[in-house]
């Protein structure tokens, strides 16, 4: 008895969930921030899709990508030489840097390149920001450039397990950080084989705590490091707040594991190659067993 009420309980609580989802969805329609350029494509992408993280392991696997793939980079890649080598055919942004009042002059002087690197851009190329960023941020284009916009409103996949929700872009994993909104979108492109570089996804052994209690991180990337007081770069991150960073972390690596899930259900495989990396939700491709990859 008292199980079959847990039971009558939880679904009550999914049912509100799932009804304050579909609200704010119609909210953000009013307000002209819901987006349906990501809605699941029903024809199979053939090709081969790279994902670049900017992790320091980058450039350690970048062999591994054909002429004739298609490649995907993100945020602040695009100020590196990498950029305009693979002349990516999609730019993912959600650095939260880009879409709210910067507070560091280092950031400023990142965001003020990219800019003016995106000008620069010759080749057919999407760039994806999140849908809730559409107003914050108006990003110099040209006519090389189209801009797609992701609703990154999040639903648990594990605990719902609404299919639909996620094909329909409706809802979405959480975007913890710009990978997983990469490979959400990529898995919605139809791409049949995702494969990941550089994404190591340990900064989180790179913080310290110094004698103010304040966080401080090597900002760690493939493109060069930085050292970094983290209440100068984010006021959410004052003293005290070490474990809200942890908990980023946490958030991060489930999201992989909801994304690896909701790839399994499309028929998709997600390669992570990555020769350094934390993440444990997809299968690991080495030097050995990469032609097992190609099938």
């Amino acid at each position: 008895m008292i199980k079959n009420v847990h039971v009558v309980i939880k679904n009550v609580i999914n049912v509100i969930s799932i009804v304050k989802l579909l609200l704010k969805q119609f909210f953000e329609m009013i307000v002209g921030r819901f987006s349906t350029d990501f809605r699941y494509a029903s024809q199979k992408n053939s090709n081969m899709i790279h994902i670049l993280g900017n992790g320091p392991c980058l450039e350690k696997s970048l062999g591994y990508i054909k002429e004739s793939d298609d490649v995907l980079m993100v945020n602040f890649a695009v100020n590196t030489p990498l950029f305009w080598k693979f002349k990516p055919k999609y730019l993912c942004i959600a650095d939260p840097d880009m879409f709210s009042p910067i507070i560091s002059e280092y950031f400023e002087e990142k965001k003020k390149e990219l800019f003016e690197n995106l000008m620069n851009v010759n080749w057919p190329m999407v760039l994806i920001i999140p849908s809730v960023a559409k107003k914050k941020c108006t990003f110099p284009l040209n006519g090389s450039i189209h801009v797609r916009y992701v609703n990154a409103t999040y639903l648990s996949y594990e605990t719902y397990n609404l299919h639909s929700f996620y094909k329909t872009n409706i809802a979405a994993p959480l975007f913890q950080n710009v990978v997983n909104m990469a490979i959400y979108c990529m898995l919605q492109e139809s791409y049949k084989s995702i494969k990941l570089h550089g994404v190591d996804s340990d900064s989180y052994k790179q913080i310290s705590i110094n004698d103010n209690n304040q966080m401080v991180i090597e900002d760690r990337h493939f493109y060069g490091k930085t050292q970094l007081l983290y209440s100068e770069h984010c006021e959410s991150f004052n003293a005290g707040t070490l474990y809200k960073r942890l908990e980023c972390e946490v958030h991060m690596f489930k999201a992989h594991i909801e994304l690896a899930k909701y790839a399994k259900y499309l028929g998709a495989n997600v390669y992570n190659l990555s020769p350094v990396s934390m993440i444990d939700a997809y299968e690991r491709i080495s030097q050995s067993n990469e032609d097992m990859a190609e099938q």
